[in-house]
Formats: C-alpha cells, sequence, structure tokens
C-alpha cells in the first residue's frame, strides 16, 4: 500500500504534539479574501515529516472561508455534505445530540448563524511564554492580512508526576488510538487501519479511495482533498464537581471514595491510571491497548458494555461468536468507524497532582471555580460514517449491546422532546445487575464546527485561487 505524503500532510494527522504542551485555537474571519491568499502563500504551517521540537502551525477552513477563497460550488467541487451543511442542522442537532442544554443556540461560537467563522489557525509551543509570544507576533499579521480574530481557546496538555496525559475527571488519556499503515508508527494489529480512513487520497477500510474534493483547470484535475481531512471541533465543557459529588452520593449508606471511583472507572471503562477493567496479563504489557472485549469480558462483569470506551470503539464486542474468524469480522467492522482524536483539555486542572482522591475531595467540599473542558478534536475522511456515526449509533444510543435506557455516560446525550432527561447506568452483575438513575449530564457543548484541514500544496494553491 501507498505510503501517505508526509511531506503534503500537515502535522496534526500524524503527531499530537506532545512537546508542545499549550495551544492557541484561534478563528478568524477573512475580511479581505486577496489579502489572506497573500498571509497562505507567505506562512509556514508544519508537515507531518517530522516531529518539531519547537513551536509550530497548523491551518483548517470551514466551508464559508473556502467560499470566500473562491470554490463558489462546494458540491460541486465534491466536498463532503457534513462539511457543507455544518455541525448545526436540525438533523444533526437530534443525532449528535445538540439539543436542551446543548442547542446551538447557546453555543458562543460555531452555530448556523454565525457568519464569521472562517479560519481555524492552530499555534502550538513548548509553554505558555512561547505561545504567547508566537500568537502576538502572528496577531500583527492578522491585521495586515485582512484577518480579524473572531474567538480563541487556550488549551493545555495536563500531565501527572509520571508524565502521563491527563483528562480534568482524572482519568489518564489518549490511549486508544488507530495508527495508519505507512506512516512509520507501530501499534498491535486491531488498530492498525488503512490511511484512507484518516487521509484523503488512500485506500479507506473498505480498500477503496474515499471521495476527494476536485478543481478542474485548464491542465486538468486538482486534487484539492490529497493529504487532507476533514476536522471535527467541539468544545466540551467538563462539570468536575457534578460528576464526582453524583457518583459519591449515589452510595447513600456507605459513599467511600473506593466503591465512587470503582463506579467512574465502570463509566469510563478504565481505572484512573489508564488500567482497562478487562482481565489482562500485565507480563504480557497488555495493559493500555491491545486488549479484546468479547474475548476476555464477554458478559460485561469487568467493563460494562455502557461504558465509553466499550461504545466509542466497541472492538470485538459485537461478535456473537467465539470463533477466531467471526472475532476478527468484529473488529473488522468496529474499524470501519474509528476517528482520529487530536484534542486537549482547556481550563485550569482542579488539582495539580492529579490525585482523583484529591479531586474527589476538592470537589465535595466545594472548593472548584473556574471553568474547564475538552477541546474535541478528530479527523476522519467520512464525518457521516465516522464522528457522527460513533456518537449517534454508540453513545447516544439509549438500545446499545441490548441495554435498556442507557447512554453513554461521559459525553452521551439521552433527549425528550428537545430537552435533556436524565440518564442511567447499567452494571451487569451476578446474581443480579445494578443500575443507577437520574445521573446528570457530566459535558456541555460550548461550541462546534466542521473543517476542512488540507494537505501543504492545497494551501498553496487557495492562495493563488481568483476569488471572482
Amino acid at each position: 500500500m501507498q505510503a501517505p505524503d508526509r511531506n503534503d500532510m500537515q502535522g496534526m494527522l500524524r503527531y499530537g504534539y506532545g512537546r508542545q504542551k499549550d495551544a492557541w485555537y484561534v478563528f478568524l474571519t477573512i475580511k479581505d479574501a486577496t489579502l489572506c491568499k497573500q498571509w497562505l502563500a507567505q506562512t509556514t504551517f508544519q508537515s507531518a515529516a517530522k516531529s518539531p521540537s519547537e513551536s509550530c502551525m497548523n491551518l483548517a477552513f470551514s466551508a464559508k472561508a473556502l467560499q470566500r477563497l473562491g470554490i463558489h460550488d462546494l458540491e460541486e467541487t465534491g466536498f463532503s455534505r457534513a462539511f457543507i451543511e455544518g455541525m448545526d442542522t436540525d438533523h444533526r442537532n437530534r443525532t449528535l445530540g445538540d439539543v436542551g442544554i446543548n442547542a446551538p443556540e447557546q453555543w458562543e461560537w460555531g452555530n448556523r448563524k454565525d457568519e464569521h467563522l472562517h479560519v481555524l489557525l492552530m499555534i502550538f509551543a513548548r509553554n505558555l511564554d512561547e505561545l504567547t509570544q508566537l500568537y502576538e507576533q502572528e496577531a500583527e499579521r492578522f491585521k495586515q492580512y485582512g484577518m480579524l480574530e473572531h474567538h480563541k481557546i487556550h488549551a493545555a496538555y495536563i500531565q501527572n508526576p509520571e508524565g502521563h496525559y491527563m483528562e480534568h475527571f482524572g482519568f489518564r488519556d489518549g490511549l486508544s488510538q488507530p495508527e495508519m499503515h505507512g506512516t512509520g508508527r507501530v501499534a498491535h494489529a486491531d488498530h492498525m487501519l488503512n490511511p484512507g480512513e484518516f487521509v484523503l487520497g488512500y485506500p479507506n477500510a473498505y480498500d477503496k479511495l474515499p471521495h476527494s474534493p476536485h478543481w478542474m483547470t485548464r491542465e486538468g484535475g486538482i486534487d484539492l482533498g490529497r493529504n487532507g481531512s476533514y476536522m471535527v471541533f467541539r468544545q466540551l465543557e467538563q462539570y468536575v464537581s457534578v460528576f464526582w459529588s453524583s457518583l459519591h452520593h449515589q452510595f447513600k449508606e456507605d459513599p467511600t471514595y473506593e466503591r465512587t471511583i470503582e463506579l467512574a472507572a465502570k463509566m469510563v471503562g478504565r481505572w484512573p491510571n489508564g488500567d482497562p477493567l478487562v482481565p489482562f496479563d500485565t507480563e504480557a504489557k497488555r495493559a493500555l491497548n491491545a486488549f479484546r472485549f468479547h474475548e476476555e469480558d464477554p458478559k460485561g462483569y469487568h467493563c460494562p458494555f455502557g461504558s465509553h470506551i466499550r461504545r466509542t470503539n466497541p472492538r470485538d464486542s459485537q461478535s456473537s461468536s467465539s470463533k477466531e474468524k467471526s472475532i476478527d469480522a468484529a473488529i473488522e467492522v468496529a474499524n470501519r468507524h474509528r476517528i482520529l482524536r487530536r484534542g486537549r483539555p482547556y481550563g485550569t486542572p482542579i488539582i495539580e497532582s492529579m490525585d482523583v482522591k484529591e479531586i474527589i475531595r476538592a470537589c465535595l467540599m466545594g472548593r472548584i471555580s473556574g471553568n474547564r473542558g475538552l477541546n474535541f478534536i478528530c479527523f476522519n475522511t467520512d464525518i457521516d460514517r465516522q464522528f457522527e456515526f460513533v456518537q449517534h449509533t454508540w453513545s447516544n444510543n439509549p438500545k446499545f449491546a441490548g441495554l435498556y435506557d442507557d447512554v453513554d455516560p461521559i459525553v452521551g446525550v439521552q433527549a425528550e422532546e428537545g430537552e435533556v432527561k436524565p440518564g442511567q447506568f447499567e452494571v451487569p452483575a451476578k446474581p443480579v445487575r445494578k443500575r443507577y438513575k437520574d445521573l446528570p449530564l457530566f459535558t456541555r457543548m460550548k461550541g462546534g464546527s466542521y473543517f476542512f484541514l488540507p494537505g501543504i500544496q492545497t494551501i498553496q494553491f487557495l492562495s493563488t485561487l481568483s476569488s471572482s
């Protein structure tokens, strides 16, 4: 299989930029398309050829931005319908659970009325001082090249004393990621996928080229999508105090930290340190990602069917047989809906050490202020089949895996007549399963949009495109 062109891919498609702890996501409005194109031609965007040691930038466009730059008929050009229509449509509001408190009318950015969301510039640096310096430098250039700052979000990786990446609830993050054949990165065979699942221009999970936008010139067609991807951005505020307090109070007679943490782990699907709940062989170092659900926990007694990680990547869960061919087929089906995640937290950690018991203690004592959450970012070549399928058919499905009335306890939304209703979480057990009821929402949408992350050559082409 042809390896992806790492010199033309933007770096986010291969790297999480772990050495660049801090980031600004800067949303820009194009006021003067001609000047903006000059900026595109004169600005360096990090490729995937190597992992940067210092600061770097990547770039993505909204559908409105491409129209401003001269691609007026996006549908005829071949861009994804989901990308063209945007995240905020009546259908997608129901599909994604963006109703009630999550409704786009309450978003801070990105809803259908937001006509000025054009360019997403992502700036990465090793620390906040370096990031501030680079941002201020680029902000001066925005003004010179016909762009106005619309909105911006600061994000920074959270690391515990062991150096592991964490999220605000206190769980280790970023463990289960697919890898692409041909990029030089390795993973367990269950998680090695064709590059066309994440990068346009290469075979996908069906061994076919994903549909890619093309531009016709007198010399022939130009594949605008090649080495690019569709980017999903959802800013999710995390209600950390609500999460831990509500779980702790589920145990009215004996609310110990240990029982609270165990319930939280059942909901997430991992212990706070990242170990999976399914049995694993530590000698084989299978603790992080090289495990299967149906083979090792077919009844969900260890990792419940409704847990976050079992819903968002069921692996072999949907196999009805223990036969090897059936299990491999189930993994193959699940892998047709994988996404490449590149998100980062925003907001100050509740406890610098990220010790989960200390986080719970702070929540119960009301020692929390400020907003915090996750800038959820993922890449895929088919928004409908990948991101939207995961959110709708797996996370928001109350009947997932034979459940009765559960949605994903972390990011799922169950609505009734346009309003979010309390959830429940089922834990299989012998002799009697346990249902935890009246669970509030633990995350809330603050803004979101679909973007197109082009290859380096496409950025240069757009800089030369006539706007007429």
